[in-house]
């Protein structure tokens, strides 16, 4: 079976017997210090034929160039590491060899401990640097696919939603003498729901792309954007499944599109479980609590408690609570409010549940205007 194949060493070195010094310590620490060269054409020529992990690189060398102009020309050319090696530490020096990116400098007389680590460190650098290359190229890959399927999502969705709305339109206009006013509510109700998942969809393809996404901060109303939301879906249930109370004077700093995503989510994973048999009520709200505002949605039963007994839960719970699960805890257990979360995250907040017997409560932050 064949061993790891060694690190692959280029002296840079005119003086010889430094140089061959040099080579033979590394051999002897187990690298492939592979060839010396004493000038800027040499290294190069030697570069080209085995390409190098590591150059030990004689900032003062002959030829026309000197070791730092030869250390930016195969790094550029090669991805290598170098580490300079100089009798000369003046600041000037110094400022230039910087500006190239070394992964180490040594000053002469070089000792072989000081030599072994600071290869030893350039190689790990170099490997690592090169994962981070190759994993961002990944992503990157990952990135223009999602767009693309994003791209194909838009297409295949909107344009059913668009036909949608559009028969609906012409049974509206066109047999309002033949539909009954339950009929015509039908539509109302179809036409409506189109509109709100045509928008949907593009505040969805919209978060999909949120890391990229520069967030355009205003001052936003909470309570009038949760109640909007919350008639909203209180008209499309068309039962008495229900009621939302949202707190008056919530006003926070945040993209208005996402934040309009996470209340929606936020309210409707909470109004999926309403019904007229088990009527529902929702409160949303904020507690100050540690120096800043926690916000909430609570769902629980219209005969469970009253507002001031969850107002004493919540503060309860925010004092009991030693540490908030994680996002991933959170996004495993309920994908939707995943979603909140990641809006949350991005608006340099958190998010997380909070279950008691009757009563299931979302808490998130955000910044208060």
């Amino acid at each position: 079976m064949n061993g790891p194949v060694p690190v692959r060493v280029l002296v840079v070195e005119d003086e010889r017997l430094v140089a061959k010094d040099l080579q033979a310590t590394l051999i002897a620490m187990g690298y492939d210090a592979f060839a010396i060269a004493a000038s800027a054409e040499e290294a190069f020529r030697q570069a080209e034929a085995k390409r190098p992990d590591v150059v030990l690189m004689d900032i003062r060398i002959q030829g026309a160039f000197d070791g730092i102009h030869a250390a930016d020309t195969l790094m550029a050319a090669h991805g290598c590491a170098v580490v300079y090696l100089t009798a000369h530490a003046d600041e000037e020096t110094i400022a230039r060899a910087k500006k190239t990116g070394p992964f180490g400098y040594l000053l002469k007389p070089i000792k072989s401990a000081e030599l072994r680590g600071a290869v030893e460190v350039a190689v790990y650098r170099l490997d690592a640097e090169r994962r981070l290359r190759e994993r961002t190229q990944q992503l990157e890959v990952l990135n223009r696919d999602l767009e693309a399927f994003n791209a194909s999502l838009s297409h295949e969705v909107r344009g059913p939603l668009r036909h949608i709305f559009w028969y609906s339109e012409l049974l509206q206009q066109q047999c309002e003498e033949i539909l009954d006013v339950v009929g015509m509510g039908y539509v109302h109700r179809i036409r409506h729901a189109a509109v709100s998942l045509t928008t949907l969809v593009g505040d969805l393809l919209k978060l999909a792309s949120v890391t990229r996404h520069q967030l355009l901060p205003e001052r936003l109303n909470l309570t009038a954007m949760t109640r909007d939301i919350a008639e909203r879906m209180i008209i499309d249930s068309g039962d008495d499944a229900g009621e939302i109370l949202v707190q008056d004077g919530m006003t926070v700093l945040g993209d208005r599109p996402l934040l309009q995503i996470m209340m929606a989510n936020l309210l409707g994973s909470a109004w999926a479980q309403a019904s007229a048999e088990i009527p529902l009520q929702i409160d949303v709200g904020a507690i100050f609590h540690r120096g800043e505002f926690v916000y909430f949605v609570c769902r629980r039963t219209r005969t469970d408690a009253s507002g001031d007994d969850v107002q004493i839960l919540l503060r309860e719970s925010l004092t009991n609570t030693a540490h908030a699960p994680s996002d991933a805890e959170i996004r495993d257990s309920q994908p939707v409010l995943g979603v909140a979360s990641r809006i949350a995250e991005r608006h340099g907040g958190r998010m997380w549940n909070e279950t008691v017997p009757g009563r299931v409560v979302a808490f998130f932050t955000l910044r208060s205007a």
